[in-house]
């Protein structure tokens, strides 16, 4: 099992910190990490948010390749609708070339009318923008000039240069919604960026069927909130008033949308304790999805980069006490 982390670098309303601490203090972290053996380093993205929320991830990623050597890294998710696509596709190939071929992108839908709004782009289109923008930047990005022709974006010989490192780049579709998993199955598309539900696994199985796909070739990329101190106690202590903040305007984002997500209490939704509870949690959130099995799994601590010192304890607790205990770790697939 490999384990990734995920930084959203927000700096709540007084904090009595800067941004540019945060983001310095958020490279030193990932550096780290990737010292510690992390498999991968996500950024995640939101707009005009309070909290300084990271709405640049492209720029952020150009750090991090620039500071770091193996781990990979990208967006988990980058918000697909609120892009132009042949530029985005321009930036992620520079990032990946920048990063030797280390590049992984995650890109997800969006559901936050603020953001739609405050850039202008009609919500109500943001499923079919994900899907024509996932399918140009394929074409872009392979050999040859890019034509397109759809209802929200048209291009003739445009020639995308830098190409990638990497051909192909390795992409999930961030989501778990029945659209979207028949989205990853018509497009081709290697991932799913989560988990789908145990009743919608049918459905995207024979949706892969019919394109001509096998169902064991997808990867899935889900994420948990996870706390882990040597202190049982002190992990819940310090890791509580953030998971309840964090949580909290995610849960009240979700609120005013039809998605499912972060439903429940902090404590089902964050792993907060010592590393034998985490050990176990861990342990249960593999076996309960061994219908869609993974050899990845993201981690979201909730005061990632708030607290620098409390941080760089938890990236190093976690890579000595709990990846140890899953390094040999092969998640069952359901017969």
């Amino acid at each position: 099992m490999k384990f990734g982390l995920l930084w959203p670098l927000r700096n709540p309303p007084g904090s009595g910190r800067s941004s540019a601490a945060i983001y310095q203090d958020t490279l030193a972290e990932i550096a780290f990490a990737e010292e510690l053996g992390f498999h991968s380093a996500w950024l995640t993205e939101h707009h005009f948010c309070d909290d300084d929320y990271l709405p640049s991830v492209m720029p952020m990623l150009a750090a991090v390749a620039a500071r770091t050597s193996r781990i990979r890294i990208g967006p988990y998710v980058l918000l697909l609708p609120l892009y132009h696509p042949v530029r985005l596709a321009e930036d992620a190939a520079v990032v990946d070339v920048l990063s030797g071929g280390r590049l992984d992108l995650a890109m997800g839908v969006g559901y936050r009318e603020e953001e739609f709004d405050g850039l202008a782009i009609d919500r109500r289109a943001r499923g079919r923008r994900h899907e024509e923008a996932t399918a140009i930047m394929l074409r872009a990005w392979a050999d040859g000039p890019l034509d397109f022709a759809g209802r929200e974006f048209s291009f003739a010989g445009v020639e995308v240069t830098p190409k990638p490192l990497q051909r192909p780049v390795p992409i999930w579709l961030g989501g778990t919604s029945r659209p979207v998993l028949e989205r990853v199955a018509r497009l081709g598309i290697p991932g799913v960026a989560g988990r789908p539900a145990r009743e919608d696994m049918e459905f995207f199985e024979a949706k892969l069927r019919e394109f001509g796909r096998d169902p064991a070739s997808i990867d899935y990329l889900p994420f948990r909130f996870v706390w882990v101190d040597r202190d049982h106690e002190r992990a819940r202590r310090v890791a509580t008033p953030w998971a309840e903040w964090v949580i909290g305007n995610y849960q009240r984002w979700f609120a005013k949308t039809d998605q499912p997500l972060f439903a429940g209490d902090i404590e089902r939704q964050c792993i907060m304790g010592s590393p034998e509870y985490v050990i176990e949690r861990l342990g249960r959130f593999f076996e309960a999805g061994s219908y869609a099995p993974i050899d990845q799994l993201v981690l979201q601590p909730p005061l990632l980069g708030l607290d620098h010192a409390e941080s760089m304890r938890m990236i190093e607790t976690f890579a000595t006490e709990v990846a140890p205990h899953f390094a040999a770790y092969v998640q069952p697939r359901d017969a």
